[in-house]
């Protein structure tokens, strides 16, 4: 049967940005868990600009798994945001549709923010470090809320830098002033490591 997601036809075997409201969860295990949005808004995956600056494309609802580097943006509805490939999948009843299945990549985002809130300067930078090499190893990224070449070069600075390290209080305030977030309100984004994909597929 002919796909009724006719809107992410575009992006069928894209990656995609989405973000979304948590409507219904189903756990899988303590790792994984099933989540349905609703309210989606659907952005093309991109390394070069923020990604919110991009038209989005809007879709009622879908599932998809969640295992890592998600974060929550606040506001009136916290939404999720994660990145995901458009993908076509069949029902149980056999008629097919397009959704969503996870995407590996390095949210910049969730990089300053798990930085931000890491004990101490050492630990913050070496975790800083391991996601540039991820990207540099060529794993995905990008940034929902700046510019991610920008935010890129400030980080591999931060992580070079030999000045003396800052309190954790004032680091959060600094670091998260890289995406946006005034006055160190360390709440606005909440993030989760990815785990491994191996077990993961696509729900729509």
């Amino acid at each position: 049967m002919t796909a009724e997601r006719h809107e992410l036809r575009p992006f069928l075997n894209q990656p995609v940005v989405i973000v979304g409201r948590l409507k219904k969860e189903s756990r899988v295990d303590r790792d994984y868990r099933n989540v349905c949005l609703r309210a989606i808004e659907v952005r093309s995956f991109s390394n070069d600009t923020a990604v919110r600056n991009l038209e989005a494309v809007r879709v009622h609802h879908g599932w998809i798994q969640l295992t890592g580097l998600e974060y929550l943006l606040d506001g009136l509805v916290p939404m999720i945001c994660t990145s995901a490939m458009v993908s076509q999948y069949t029902r149980r009843n056999g008629s097919s549709d397009l959704g969503f299945s996870p995407f590996a990549s390095v949210c910049l985002d969730c990089v300053v923010r798990h930085a931000a809130m890491k004990q101490t300067d050492a630990d913050a930078r070496q975790f800083v470090s391991d996601q540039l090499d991820q990207i540099e190893q060529g794993r995905p990224y990008f940034s929902f809320q700046t510019d991610p070449a920008n935010l890129m070069m400030r980080l591999r600075l931060w992580v070079m830098c030999d000045s003396e390290p800052p309190l954790v209080r004032r680091r959060l305030a600094e670091m998260l002033l890289l995406i946006g977030v005034p006055n160190g309100h360390s709440n606005r984004f909440l993030g989760m490591q990815r785990k491994s994909f191996s077990r993961i597929s696509g729900f729509g």
